[in-house]
């Protein structure tokens, strides 16, 4: 998702948005799925960091702002 959320906005926007949808997400499931994880929300901020690494180090691509 972060890759995606690159395309379309400024890193920092883009991990706003990503984490959110993640914090939404686990709210969801402590009111009707499997409960709230915090180890979910740690995967989701490791999984964007390393997106946002990727995307700063890949050159000439559509991530140059």
């Amino acid at each position: 998702m972060t890759v995606f959320a690159r395309i379309l906005w400024q890193e920092p926007w883009a991990i706003f948005f990503v984490m959110t949808i993640g914090l939404l997400k686990e709210i969801w499931d402590e009111r009707f799925g499997s409960g709230f994880s915090l180890l979910d929300l740690a995967a989701n901020a490791v999984g964007c960091m390393l997106a946002v690494y990727f995307t700063q180090h890949l050159t000439g691509s559509i991530f140059d702002t």
